[in-house]
């Protein structure tokens, strides 16, 4: 289960995309968040094949609706890939007996990562009265 946010005063849609889809339920796989809403979206396997030691991935994206928007599909096949957010997630299947504690992370960067050019990329992307900072 992963918690979905949408910290903004404006609707936003979102889809999450697997690079197994045949191997994942994803409840719900797409959907508008309403303004400032958490929402939890299950990821349950289909199966398990402990000779498979792949890591599956998993992609969310997101952008803020279009004030215009009557047609959801349209949405994304329309989308200006500049407005669209993606959040890369990697997925490790293990049995109970195998469960190791790794530390938390809200998010994995694929490349160079640097805290202040992600905040730069997000602010760039937020309405003029929202701002990030770094801790």
């Amino acid at each position: 289960m992963i918690n979905l946010s949408n910290p903004l005063d404006t609707p936003v849609c979102f889809k999450v995309k697997t690079t197994v889809p045949k191997r994942y339920c994803v409840r719900p796989s797409s959907g508008i968040f309403s303004v400032i809403f958490t929402l939890p979206v299950m990821l349950q396997p289909f199966s398990y094949d402990p000779s498979e030691k792949t890591k599956h991935k998993f992609m969310i994206q997101s952008m803020i609706l279009p004030e215009d928007c009557d047609n959801f599909d349209a949405v994304w096949k329309n989308a200006d890939p500049a407005k669209i957010m993606d959040s890369k997630l990697i997925c490790i299947l293990r049995m109970a007996g195998e469960l190791v504690v790794l530390p938390s992370h809200e998010l994995l960067f694929e490349g160079n990562f640097s805290v202040n050019r992600s905040l730069a990329w997000y602010q760039d992307r937020l309405p003029s009265q929202f701002s990030l900072s770094s801790h």
